[in-house]
Parts: structure tokens; sequence; C-alpha cells
């Protein structure tokens, strides 16, 4: 499209040419603000902010589904014989003036996503502000979205902050995240994206995976949506109590963790929880899979297990493919794999010697299962090995050859 013409079928009065104001004067906007600023168009006597929102009035933005017409409320703007919307056009400039196809297909997501407040509007959970008593954008003002606060207002149509914006934009509409129940009723924060409603929740989940197809990260929710409730076995048991709403400390606030009694940054907000006591308790009362002895301290999601923090470490340390290879293939080696001696995995047995599992340190593979003992001495002979500039055999040959012709082994050096 091209040949756009300015200020086309205005609703606004010429002024006369003997009553114009020079520019930059200050006067009163006939733009429809009526306020007293500096007039940048003083053919219509505009401000700088009344300007751009006339200038192209009667056109419509280029962008496919965006529906917004210059009608005097919103900036448009001409680049590149297209006529954009002041947020198609800032969207533009962030991705640096891209090509059009690519900005289109990226805005498509975006424009085609549900409309915000519809539903809190018609429940009369909020209202329009008055245009005359609208604040700026992040002005500091009391949120009207049910929170109260003194805050930094992201929405002045409705004169909302950031965190109340995010719970009433989708109210009324559920997660689209199967077996996830979350509703969007205000209390928790919903999100739009590719075309899909999400809790907060399950956004934070996806954009943790890098935004990655739908199909993997619904897969991966599902299983975790799945998993056993936290707390249950801890609540019953009378070792953590809710904390009431009104008294929570924020995210990483600095506090007394309600079950260690220790100072520290709060993960857990609705028992009062720092991380190592949130980890140590949410399945409080579980056994862990794998040794079947531990507490449990977590629910792998994968292989639909519970297991403790010392068979986590495990796995973790030697690498090893799945907790089942752990438990099948690793701890049912009961004797050192080079002593044949009697070894036991569990610490509590103290009547055998403890397992260790053999890695080498140089490629991280998982040789086998030995006894404390022949762990440390293979690792001295490897060393040793390493300062004689030699390998294990070239020290075991110097090792038999010094036993069997001792240097010092004369009839005369010692007495008879």
């Amino acid at each position: 499209m091209t040949g756009f013409k300015k200020f086309q079928n205005v609703p606004l009065k010429i002024i006369p040419k003997e009553d114009r104001v020079k520019t930059g004067t200050l006067a009163i906007c006939k733009g429809g603000c009526n306020r007293l600023s500096k007039i940048s168009n003083t053919t219509y006597q505009l401000c700088p902010t009344c300007g751009p929102k006339w200038t192209y009035h009667g056109y419509s933005c280029d962008v496919p589904n965006c529906e917004s017409e210059a009608d005097g409320t919103i900036v448009f703007k001409k680049k590149e014989n297209k006529m954009v919307c002041g947020n198609c056009y800032y969207s533009w400039q962030k991705m640096d003036f891209c090509s059009w196809e690519h900005l289109v297909e990226s805005l498509q997501s975006h424009l085609l996503r549900p409309k915000t407040f519809v539903k809190a509007l018609e429940d009369g959970i909020i209202s329009p502000v008055e245009k005359e008593n609208q604040v700026k954008y992040k002005e500091i003002a009391i949120c009207q979205g049910g929170c109260n606060k003194l805050s930094q207002i992201n929405n002045a149509t409705y004169q909302l902050c950031s965190q109340c914006c995010s719970k009433w934009g989708y109210y009324g509409h559920s997660c689209d995240v199967p077996n996830c129940e979350s509703e969007a009723d205000g209390t928790i924060r919903f999100y739009s994206k590719e075309n899909k409603m999400l809790c907060k929740g399950c956004y934070q989940f996806w954009k943790n995976m890098n935004y990655c197809i739908w199909e993997r990260f619904v897969e991966s929710r599902h299983s975790w949506l799945l998993r056993p409730k936290t707390y249950v076995k801890a609540l019953k048991d009378g070792i953590i109590s809710p904390v009431e709403k009104e008294n929570r400390v924020k995210h990483k606030e600095v506090a007394e963790c309600h079950h260690c009694h220790k100072e520290a940054s709060i993960i857990n907000l609705h028992y009062q929880l720092c991380a190592t006591c949130a980890r140590k308790i949410q399945f409080h009362g579980e056994t862990c899979g794998v040794c079947e002895i531990s507490d449990a301290i977590s629910f792998v999601t994968t292989e639909s297990i519970f297991v403790c923090g010392s068979c986590q470490q495990a796995k973790l340390n030697y690498k090893i493919a799945s907790y089942q290879i752990y438990k099948t293939q690793i701890r049912t080696i009961l004797s050192c794999q080079v002593c044949k001696v009697s070894i036991s995995h569990d610490a509590e047995n103290v009547k055998k010697r403890s397992a260790n599992i053999d890695h080498d340190h140089d490629t991280g593979i998982t040789r086998g299962v030995l006894c404390m003992a022949c762990n440390q001495n293979e690792g001295h002979l490897k060393a040793w090995a390493n300062n004689l500039n030699t390998d294990l055999l070239g020290v075991i040959e110097l090792l038999k050859d010094y036993l069997e012709n001792p240097p010092l082994g004369k009839s005369w050096v010692q007495e008879t």
C-alpha cells in the first residue's frame, strides 16, 4: 500500500491561521487530551502525544489479524510502505525491523490469543478507569485489581499491577495441559503462548524446556502432574502446618524456616520452608525404591520411583543410566570383584565391608564394585604407575622383581 495521506477526514477543526500558536508554545491541546502541552502540530493544535494518533486517521493496521483502527486513540506509523499500529510497530522495532514476512509470522500467535479481561469485566471484578483519571504506564498508584497495593501500574485502562494483570487477564479460562486442573479464578497467573492457555506452573515448566514442541512438553508435564502429592504425610504427622495467606513471606525472602527454625531463604511459602527442609520432607514417610531402606526425598517421574539422597547422588556421580540399572545390576553385586570378600551397599550393615563403585577418573567409565581396600589400593597403584611413567603391569613386575630379589637380602646384612 502506498501514498498514505496525513490528516484525511479527521474529526478535528482546523485552527484559523490568525489564531494558530507557534510550534513549541504551551497551549491547550485540541486532540482530545485537553492538556496544557507544547504544541507540535499548529494546524490542529495538537501535542506530541495526540499528533501521531490523528496523523493517519482512517487507516487500519496492515498486519493480518490485527484489528487496530486509526481512530485517534492509538498511534499509527508508516514503515516500508506498510501502515502499522503502535503495538505492531514496536514489536517490529524490537525485531530490528526484520523482513515483513518474518514479523507477520511472529505476531500471529500473539494476535490470535484470546482477548483479555472479558470475563473479569462481565463479572464486575474490574472496571475501566475514566480516561481523564488514568495514570501513566508504570506510574506508582493503588492497584484496583483486588490487591489494593501501591504498585507500578502495568495496565492503565483498569489500573492493574503486573500480578493482577496476569491473574485477571484470562479469568474464566482453564489450563490446556492434560491432567492440569488449574482454573483462572484470580488466585494464580495465567499466560497465553502459541495459542495455548497455561497456568503459571505449566508456563514456567515449558519455559524451562526452552519452549520445545508442544507434544514433548505435554509428555514431560503429564508425567510430572501424575507424581504423588507432596507434604501429605508430613501434614498428617504434624511435622508442618500451613501458613495463613496474609502472614506469608515473599519467595526467597530470608525468614525463620518453620521446620529447622533457622534463618534462611524461604522456598516454600505455603509452609514457610527453606530449600533443604522443603526437599527433605516433601515425601516424608516414603521409602526409597532403590535401596528400600532410606527415606525418600524425591520422586523420579520418568521411572515412577521414590529415591533417597544417597541413591540420587550415586546415580549422578557415576552417570548410571537409570535407577533400575543401579538397583538390579549394581546393588545386587555382593562380593568384591577383585578379592571376593563379602560387601554391603548399606551403611547400616557394619558386619560387612562397604561396597564402593569403582570408576575411571579419566574417562568416567564405571568399571565394577569393590571393597574399600581394593578400591583404595587400585588408586594407589595407578598413582604409583604414573609417578614411575609406566603402567600397572610395569609396577607389578617391578614389585615382583623386588620381592624375589631383595637388594638387601644378602646373608651378611643381618645377624643370623
